[in-house]
């Protein structure tokens, strides 16, 4: 039982470590789920946050923009953005991974208006075209990265991000 409760403390925490980078100078970028290439951020000198909902009942201010019937993750994510919970980030990165998620990027750009918002469509699809599709879904992303880190994403930047990312999962 312990180890759960030391999760959960480091779960309800997480954000300490993206507020000192932030204090410290540093872009936080908020993203979503597990299809936003965070070494692209990582990369761009950026810092990536995953955007995560809570256990908690939403606040009852939620009504008034999502309806009762969306996914309870996209509303708690949601939620925390309006309550104050993401006042940190300086972006968010969305990928198209559900409708729910299309719906979502356009609120958070209108309501809470962060200084970068991009939004990555995902192909659902195994082909050709949809790999085409998607290299060049990251070159543009890239390209955006670039203009508001306002510094080119090297080759080598990038590999160190790969590796770097894929250490940290190896370790979860």
């Amino acid at each position: 039982m312990a180890y759960s409760a030391d999760i959960s403390q480091l779960n309800e925490n997480r954000d300490i470590h993206a507020r000192t980078l932030k204090a410290q100078g540093k872009k936080v970028i908020g993203h979503f789920c597990c299809h936003t290439p965070v070494e692209m951020v990582t990369a761009a000198g950026l810092v990536p946050f995953a955007i995560t909902g809570h256990m908690r009942p939403s606040s009852t201010k939620i009504d008034a923009y999502l309806e009762t019937i969306v996914c309870p993750y996209s509303r708690s994510c949601f939620d925390l953005a309006l309550t104050g919970n993401y006042d940190f980030l300086d972006g968010i990165i969305m990928p198209h991974s559900c409708d729910n998620m299309v719906k979502l990027y356009d609120i958070w750009k209108y309501y809470i208006k962060p200084d970068y918002a991009h939004f990555i469509n995902i192909p659902h699809a195994r082909s050709k075209p949809s790999r085409t599709f998607f290299m060049e879904e990251l070159r543009s992303f890239k390209r955006s990265l670039e203009r508001f880190a306002g510094r080119k994403i090297t080759d080598d930047q990038l590999a160190e991000a790969i590796r770097l990312h894929n250490q940290n999962r190896m370790l979860v």
